[in-house]
């Protein structure tokens, strides 16, 4: 029989898993929660260090209203519900693209964004994970040749970057580092989930439709209007900063878009409370030339928000590589 959303109300069709309207899980889906005051804007800050190197400034801003996707249900994806600070329940993602953190006071707000940028552009890079060359042993000139006790003739495997395992995770819409602590969830369509297993976040890994978007504006203002929808408190927590390439197919380089949204989400049968969706997204072509965005996005209470970022790797997101072209 057809379902009702509950959380815009649209009716469905019976067998639609997702709202066609808004996107949400029909089995999980909870009702929006109460709007409350938007946390202050804090300074642009530089991008995040699981994403360093920064790429080329955003196109300039055109003052356009946002350009969405054809089609709704395509526009935005939903995390699974995640349990709410205190065991209240679980959370009602409001967001599209679920990307960073949650905030709980102006100290956490500023330290909190602060994180979530300062992850990307600063410190070394990280060092790629590849096995090193044969150590071919020293010559001898005279008498009996004798084994180096610690060289064995066999290339030793560097050990991968911190937090990361040596294993690769290949969703088919992008392959990445599994990280250490953390578990990946059944990919659904072009969107797949890893879960630290202490339950302090989510982390996201998306390629989704980009419909007549065509710049990394227009990704910004489409995923705040996104979050607006459900979230109306939605706002940019600092102004949007250069992004990190995000690697493609065939060396094909991504420039991206950082974009921090501070907005409120509610525990389902629990109390609302004050989140930070931030993202790494950029524009590209996948397999068959369509228009996509690509999207790299943590999310996590404000009680262990800084705590989850520091999970991350850092370069992680420089590793990440999409089956997709610049566009």
């Amino acid at each position: 029989m057809p379902l009702g959303c509950t959380r815009c109300g649209t009716v469905n069709p019976d067998g639609n898993a997702f709202c066609q309207n808004c996107g949400a899980s029909l089995a999980a889906a909870a009702p929006p929660g109460p709007a409350q005051q938007s946390p202050p804007a804090t300074p642009q800050q530089p991008a995040p260090a699981w994403a360093p190197g920064p790429a080329a400034a955003a196109p300039a801003a055109v003052v356009v209203p946002p350009t969405y996707y054809a089609n709704p249900a395509q526009s935005q994806y939903y995390a699974p519900p995640l349990a709410a600070p205190g065991g209240t329940g679980q959370v009602h993602r409001l967001s599209r693209n679920a990307l960073f953190a949650i905030i709980g006071s102006a100290v956490l707000v500023i330290a909190g964004v602060g994180a979530i940028v300062a992850l990307a552009g600063k410190g070394p890079k990280p060092t790629p994970y590849s096995p090193p060359p044969v150590v071919s042993a020293a010559p001898v000139t005279s008498g009996p040749v004798t084994p180096s006790p610690t060289s064995s003739g066999a290339p030793r495997p560097t050990p991968p970057p911190g937090g990361q395992t040596g294993q690769v995770i290949n969703v088919g819409f992008a392959s990445f580092p599994a990280i250490s602590g953390f578990t990946q969830q059944t990919a659904q369509g072009n969107v797949t989930e890893l879960d630290p297993n202490d339950k302090s976040g989510q982390l996201f890994v998306a390629m989704l439709p980009a419909g007549a978007i065509t710049t990394n504006q227009q990704v910004s203002d489409s995923l705040l209007a996104g979050d607006a929808k459900s979230s109306p408190d939605a706002v940019r927590c600092s102004p949007d900063a250069p992004g990190p390439t995000l690697a493609g197919t065939g060396g094909a380089q991504i420039a991206t878009v950082v974009v921090t949204i501070c907005e409120t989400l509610t525990p389902q049968n629990g109390q609302a409370f004050k989140a930070v969706d931030a993202y790494v997204a950029g524009l590209a072509k996948d397999s068959s030339g369509a228009p996509v965005q690509v999207l790299i996005n943590p999310f996590a209470p404000d009680s262990s928000f800084a705590n989850f970022v520091k999970e991350i790797p850092q370069g992680w997101a420089s590793q990440v590589q999409f089956n997709a072209t610049a566009r």
